[in-house]
């Protein structure tokens, strides 16, 4: 067994002094300043054995290996590369897994495997803090335990197409750079997508069944978690993607988290839209943040009202001087028109008022209506009446 593990560690030991490897495995543990003598110094506390056990083969040890390696694959030792993939399909494991802190740099292949956490220790997958260079398969896998993918970073495709997740399923604060496929997954525990970010790509759910208590970050200050919405080229997947996260919201009757989704995918149609629907949506945006926020409308109506009663002052159309709360008063009635109070308080001004004076008094009473109606929409969407 001492050889043996001799043979296996002097072989790793070869991603030590691999320049590739130590970029990745600094960013994964945090340390730029280490070089591969300080990786085998870790990793070999962390094992409980000596930091030699990582040095290069002895020309000795590399024919011994070689024999060994041709007889039963046919392969010598330098054709060997362990970083190239890690490979188990349709593997049964019995007790857990654990790969945390892991280092995959070429694509990693989990697909049809059961991971079975027969462990009362350990959850049945350990792969938090890992980092997946190439692409990850892990269609058509079953999670009878906890699937724990904390903190992973998927620098290629993650496929969790068809897999069933028994127990708890965390992906919070993963990084996914590619696709994040999740369609006809079945998650029948807790499953946490919060913190998690999606570069490029709206994770995909599509006959995918939720568990009840499934956590996205859908909050305002999170929407640099979310891919930016595309040209017409992809925005129709994108909008597919989102609107079937806002259905599930929907029928959770996560009212707040619901609204989020459902603004990313007015976004999205934002975007792909020809020029004439972009604007009415781009003002829509920018009013109210498609008719969620309180302060935009009321901002723009303080703007307005502000502007009004500066030009209400300077073309006043009555003998000046005319005190300041003439105008101010003014702008605020017909702001308000519907209540009356422009016609009570300033028949006068109507009556001598110019075609272009009352025309600024139409404009500014119409755009005032439209922002109370933002604010009013705002308002219900705020606090959750439907």
């Amino acid at each position: 067994m001492a050889e043996n593990r001799r043979f296996w560690h002097g072989f790793i030991g070869r991603a030590f002094r691999d320049e590739k490897w130590l970029e990745k495995a600094r960013q994964v543990e945090g340390r730029a300043e280490w070089q591969h003598a300080e990786f085998a110094k870790y990793y070999a506390g962390e094992l409980k054995i000596s930091a030699s056990e990582f040095d290069a083969l002895t020309p000795e040890e590399e024919q011994a290996i070689d024999r060994e390696l041709k007889t039963r694959c046919g392969q010598s030792l330098a054709e060997q590369k362990p970083a190239k993939r890690v490979n188990f399909p349709h593997t049964f494991f019995r007790n857990s897994l654990l790969f945390e802190n892991g280092l995959f740099l070429g694509g990693a292949f989990f697909n049809g495997s059961h991971f079975a956490g027969f462990s009362p220790f350990l959850p049945s997958a350990e792969l938090g803090f890992s980092y997946f260079e190439g692409d990850a398969y892990f269609n058509s896998s079953h999670f009878a335990g906890t699937a724990n993918f904390i903190s992973n970073h998927f620098a290629g495709s993650a496929d969790f197409s068809s897999s069933l997740f028994a127990d708890l399923a965390n992906f919070n604060s993963c990084h996914f750079a590619g696709h994040a496929d999740f369609d006809a997954a079945t998650f029948q525990a807790k499953t946490d997508f919060t913190a998690t970010t999606f570069e490029k790509y709206v994770p995909s759910f599509h006959g995918t069944t939720l568990y009840s208590d499934t956590l996205f970050s859908a909050d305002e200050r999170d929407r640099d978690l979310w891919p930016p919405a595309k040209g017409a080229h992809g925005a129709e997947d994108q909008k597919s993607n989102y609107n079937r996260i806002r259905s599930f919201m929907a029928d959770k009757r996560m009212v707040e988290e619901e609204q989020f989704f459902h603004r990313r995918e007015i976004g999205v149609q934002q975007v792909g839209a020809d020029w004439g629907t972009k604007l009415p949506y781009g003002l829509f945006q920018i009013l109210s943040n498609y008719g969620h926020s309180i302060i935009l409308p009321i901002s723009w109506l303080v703007l307005l009202g502000a502007a009004s009663a500066f030009f209400y002052d300077v073309y006043y159309p009555v003998e000046k001087p005319v005190h300041w709360s003439k105008p101010l008063g003014l702008t605020l009635s017909n702001m308000f028109g519907y209540l009356g109070y422009v016609k009570l308080y300033y028949a006068d001004v109507l009556k001598c008022a110019p075609w272009w004076f009352k025309s600024v008094l139409g404009i500014q009473a119409v755009l005032a209506v439209i922002l109370q109606f933002l604010l009013a929409l705002g308002i219900r969407s705020r606090f959750r009446m439907r």
